[in-house]
């Protein structure tokens, strides 16, 4: 008798709990069995394609990086939608929120994200985030920007995250 497959929703969901694991505790290992080469990553600021494991662990590394700066202590991930475009590709929409202990460091966000299944194996084959002043949590991107481009974009961020103050999840001051 054949097993049941998961749904849509359940592979994004268990996608987000093995690539927040990883990304949580620094398991670049984790974190990479759940790729396929080559993609691309984009956000409003640009797009960095990935082709191989090393490009996958210099996004890594800033991404890791960022959140050791800003004190990122948690990720909060949900599966807002997730749908079959064919028997072996799924499409999905995600949000995540950045946390440190009860304050949000960044607000939810949207996501979309391609999985492939490779050999029974579901991979992400391209992302695309939809990150709110995402200057300054992409500077993996930014290397390709000219230094005096870079640092004008960094500075209007840096002025558009002072104009909003932080929040608390459990309504209280910062």
């Amino acid at each position: 008798m054949k097993t049941a497959q998961p749904s849509a929703r359940d592979i994004c969901e268990k996608m987000l709990v093995l690539t927040g694991a990883a990304l949580k505790t620094g398991d670049f290992e984790l974190f990479a069995r759940c790729f396929t080469y080559p993609q691309e990553l984009q956000t409003f600021v640009g797009r960095r394609s990935l082709l191989n494991e090393n490009d996958l662990r210099d996004v890594f590394g800033a991404v890791r990086t960022f959140y050791l700066k800003n004190g990122v202590t948690d990720l909060s991930r949900r599966c807002v939608e997730a749908a079959f475009k064919t028997p072996d590709t799924i499409q999905t929409v995600y949000e995540t929120r950045l946390l440190s202990g009860t304050t949000i460091i960044r607000e939810a966000f949207p996501v979309f994200s391609t999985l492939v299944r490779i050999d029974d194996e579901w991979k992400i084959a391209g992302t695309s985030y939809a990150l709110p002043n995402s200057v300054k949590a992409d500077d993996d991107f930014l290397s390709r920007l000219t230094p005096k481009t870079r640092e004008a974009l960094v500075s209007n961020s840096a002025k558009s995250q002072e104009e909003t103050p932080a929040k608390h999840l459990d309504g209280g001051p910062d």
